[in-house]
């Protein structure tokens, strides 16, 4: 066991009991060696952010959570629940389509061949706007499948 003084973030002097329990860093102060005990448990990362939407990420101790803080490059900053919380954040993604409509270079055609590529999925049934770059916009996973399968194309990297 490990006994010395230790210098506690609030200045008082306390006594280190354990190694286990906190890591202790010796320093000098007037009085003689000190010891500052840094926890090996990780302290819980809280977000700040300022009026310009900005966040950035600071740890503290549970017991000692500012509602804002002071930082050198943005200013004043308040506490930001809502990039706290991943769960909501992490929701909002699932819940929202992600990427439709597609414009999707891989299965389109040169330029001056894009009248050709509309005349195609017009004769198949298939509708499909083309950009006048040759790109083929799909609305959906189904949508593309649909497309490539009237052009002869099968991706196999696709859960379609």
């Amino acid at each position: 066991m490990t006994m010395g003084l230790a210098n506690f973030a609030g200045g008082c002097v306390g006594i280190a009991t354990s190694a286990l329990d906190c890591l202790a860093i010796p320093e000098r102060n007037f009085f003689g060696p000190l010891f500052i005990l840094t926890s090996k448990v990780a302290m819980p990362t809280y977000c700040f952010s300022d009026e310009d939407g900005c966040v950035i990420e600071r740890t503290f101790p549970r017991d000692a959570i500012p509602e804002s803080i002071f930082d050198s490059r943005h200013g004043r900053m308040t506490r930001d629940y809502r990039a706290e919380n991943v769960q909501s954040v992490v929701a909002a993604v699932r819940d929202k389509p992600q990427g439709w409509p597609m414009t999707c270079v891989g299965s389109g055609v040169n330029a001056n061949q894009a009248g050709e590529l509309r005349e195609h999925f017009k004769k198949h049934s298939v509708s499909v706007d083309v950009t006048s770059d040759g790109d083929p916009i799909y609305t959906s996973a189904t949508h593309r499948r649909k497309a490539l399968r009237c052009r002869g194309i099968r991706d196999n990297a696709s859960f379609c």
